[in-house]
């Protein structure tokens, strides 16, 4: 069994022929390879600057890729003649979904039962940072009104800006049409794939994420690769139904 112990004369003469000890020796190999991780990571960010920066080309023809749905201005209200007041309320409050098919139902168990249930759809509601932003005037803001919403297991709560009547407008479904698909590069994805199939095999996500600071558990690290670069494609999955498709 070996000595790791030195005395002070000992070490003195390491010093002087400049030979590590066994945890500096650990520590180096370390260290080297938190750097190869991060070279990795910077690389990832580099190529998917390059991938975004490709853009999209014109798909011909268009295809139809689900359903979209948002709010419209009721009839009655849209011959008013405050139709353009609302509608500028609209434009900047109004949310889209989109589903597969045009009921927008979605499946759950109710009573050991799978049964069909309508997805809800709201306006959207900012909070006062984000409604400060959307710059409505005095009367657009009289149509407000200032809410608070208790988060679970929190006694503070957040408040956030609701419209008074949202009777005003109406869900229309109407096809969603693609027409154009992104640009992507074949050695660009190669390599991503090779990164990703080095560092999935290795379980080594989750390591990159505690040498950036982040706080990791079973529940928000998956070593699947797609926690920490995928993280433009957590969108709508229409906005990769083209090049799903083709």
């Amino acid at each position: 069994m070996m000595d790791y112990t030195t005395t002070a004369e000992e070490s003195c003469s390491l010093l002087s022929f400049r030979i590590r000890c066994p945890r500096s020796r650990k520590r180096a190999v370390r260290e080297d390879r938190e750097k190869r991780l991060i070279k990795l990571r910077r690389e990832i960010n580099r190529l998917d600057e390059i991938n975004d920066k490709l853009g999209f080309e014109p798909l011909d023809p268009p295809i139809q890729r689900g359903f979209e749905r948002s709010f419209a201005l009721r009839e009655d209200v849209a011959k008013s003649a405050d139709s353009q007041f609302y509608q500028n309320i609209l434009d900047r409050i109004n949310t889209k979904q989109y589903h597969p098919y045009r009921h927008f139902k979605e499946k759950k168990r109710q009573k050991g039962k799978k049964v069909y249930v309508p997805i809800d759809h709201q306006l959207r509601e900012p909070c006062p940072q984000s409604f400060q932003q959307l710059a409505f005037s005095e009367k657009e803001t009289a149509c407000f009104e200032l809410y608070p919403f208790y988060f679970k297991d929190n006694l503070t709560p957040a408040w956030y800006y609701r419209f008074r009547e949202p009777w005003r407008f109406v869900l229309c479904i109407r096809p969603h049409w693609v027409d154009k698909r992104k640009i992507n590069s074949v050695l660009i994805e190669s390599r991503l794939k090779e990164i990703d199939n080095y560092l999935d095999g290795r379980h080594l996500w989750c390591k990159i994420q505690r040498m950036k600071g982040w706080r990791v558990t079973r529940y928000n690290c998956k070593e699947t690769g797609k926690f920490p670069r995928e993280r433009h494609r957590m969108a709508y999955w229409l906005e990769s139904a083209a090049k799903e498709f083709l």
